[in-house]
């Protein structure tokens, strides 16, 4: 899995991956996107979040990184 150039992050999952960082819990860009992108879920779906919710964002997730590898080795 390539590292995420700069220009091609969100805000969100950057300003995350600093913040933890700054916990001396360190983390790839790609990880942080992951984090933020469950932490917003379960909020949204508070007890409701399910196995099959985080199957799906994890599925999600791999197929992004998946296609920023490919986009990357253009």
């Amino acid at each position: 899995m390539k590292d995420v150039k700069m220009e091609k992050r969100h805000e969100d999952s950057e300003y995350l991956r600093m913040a933890l960082a700054m916990c001396e819990f360190g983390v790839s860009y790609q990880q942080a996107e992951l984090i933020w992108v469950v932490s917003k879920k379960v909020d949204i779906l508070k007890g409701g979040f399910t196995l099959k919710d985080g199957e799906k964002l994890l599925k999600e997730w791999k197929e992004s990184c998946e296609e920023y590898d490919k986009l990357a080795r253009e």
